[in-house]
């Protein structure tokens, strides 16, 4: 009782923000690493008051930040947001290999998509069902200045996203921001997705009619909270940040081996089943019926990216890092009754990051695709379930040199990007 207490809890906290957030947060997605993260998870878990106390709590922080540093650092001469003399930056990389303009502006323009979904799947037959969510196109602009990065993106609805007749509507707050440092790269999530269409309706579902008609799954819901975190072995020689934060320049072909580790806890839930009453092959997940289902992974990943550059400026970047995860997964079934049963499993989780596109001293243009996975066994013979969350996207980024160095957000002010910046 006390587990249906807490994760009913969860799901009436979460609308409870939605809704208070929906003439404000709804339209305009922000994605600015570390902090926005802490404050929508927190947000999603305490915060049911009202979004006054969230932008309090929120310019707060802030505030501290801003001040801190200033504090920290009144030695150095110049005026309380500027440097006039700064310290060199030191370079321990392969310059013949990249550049580094984390002293200059970037200004991005973008355009990008992001979506979950899960499978359940019977491993032997080799069928699934697949449900996703009704994803939503952004453009926006954005900012970047050393370890910061701040974009601003708007749904531009209704020019593409007016399609809710044929995939039902989906409400969500979806947040990913992927960290790329020098010496290791962070992934984190914190979403919520509540609405969902079966994709593969005709091809598992007894009479289905045919065509671009799905079954539409309002009550549907998932949270899901994670990190994963990886090592780049060859980091003097391949950067990250080339690809992603468009804040340095890979002028040679590079590659590096990355060694990493994972958490991750997800959750879905329908009001019914969510395994359809009338397939076309009815024993194809043995009678299971089930509404709930909780996961939560540890894992570790290994794996290898690589960036091809052609003329210096053209650059195709792609790798794929992967290995075994434990983990438990709980099961509310409908067809027994209102029991839960659970199992420890050995598990698989991947992430996957591609891009293309052509780089230089002022200017970047390019496309990003980025996939994070996990398989997970449930107590059931031949039976698993996949997660997957990932975003896309299309970039246009301009650079140039700033007079002065600000101190709030110079890598070298901070002990933490000073050492693996």
């Amino acid at each position: 009782m006390v587990g249906s207490n807490i994760n009913l809890n969860s799901k009436m906290l979460t609308k409870h923000f939605l809704e208070n957030q929906k003439g404000l947060l709804s339209p305009v997605l922000i994605d600015t690493e570390i902090i926005v993260y802490l404050l929508t998870t927190i947000s999603l878990i305490f915060m049911q008051s009202n979004r006054r106390l969230f932008f309090i709590f929120l310019a707060s922080l802030l505030y501290f930040i801003m001040v801190s540093a200033n504090q920290a650092h009144a030695q150095e001469k110049g005026s309380k947001w500027f440097v006039d003399n700064p310290k060199p930056l030191v370079i321990n990389w392969d310059t013949a290999y990249y550049s580094s303009y984390m002293e200059q502006m970037t200004i991005r323009w973008y355009s990008s998509v992001k979506y979950t979904g899960f499978r359940i799947l019977n491993m032997e037959e080799k069928q699934n069902l697949l449900y996703l969510s009704n994803v939503n196109y952004i453009i926006g602009a954005g900012i970047s200045y050393s370890w910061f990065t701040l974009n601003i993106g708007i749904n531009y609805y209704p020019i593409i996203n007016n399609d809710e007749d044929i995939y039902g509507p989906t409400t969500y707050l979806d947040l990913q921001s992927h960290i790329y440092l020098r010496k290791m790269n962070i992934d984190l999530y914190a979403q919520y997705y509540e609405g969902y269409y079966l994709a593969n309706s005709g091809n598992v579902i007894n009479d289905w009619p045919q065509g671009d008609t799905f079954q539409i799954r309002p009550d549907i819901y998932t949270l899901t909270l994670g990190f994963n975190y990886q090592y780049v072995f060859n980091w003097k020689k391949f950067s990250y940040k080339a690809i992603y934060n468009q804040n340095e320049w890979q002028k040679k072909s590079a590659g590096s081996w990355v060694l990493g580790a994972n958490a991750f806890y997800y959750t879905n839930r329908g009001d019914s089943t969510l395994i359809p009453a009338n397939l076309k092959n009815t024993e194809l997940f043995n009678n299971l019926d089930y509404s709930k289902q909780n996961v939560l992974n540890l894992g570790i990943s290994g794996g290898y990216y690589y960036t091809l550059v052609l003329f210096k400026h053209y650059f195709i970047s792609a790798g794929v890092a992967g290995g075994p995860s434990i983990g438990n997964s709980w099961l509310n079934t409908e067809n027994i009754g209102k029991v839960s049963f659970s199992n420890v499993a050995l598990n698989l989780n991947v992430i996957a990051r591609a891009s293309i596109g052509y780089n230089s001293e002022k200017f970047f243009a390019g496309f990003s695709f980025l996939q994070q996975m996990f398989f997970n066994q449930i107590p059931s013979e031949n039976i698993w379930t996949n997660f997957h969350t990932g975003n896309a996207r299309i970039y246009f980024v301009y650079r140039f040199p700033i007079k002065k160095p600000l101190k709030i957000a110079n890598p070298r002010y901070w002990k933490l990007f000073n050492k693996s910046n």
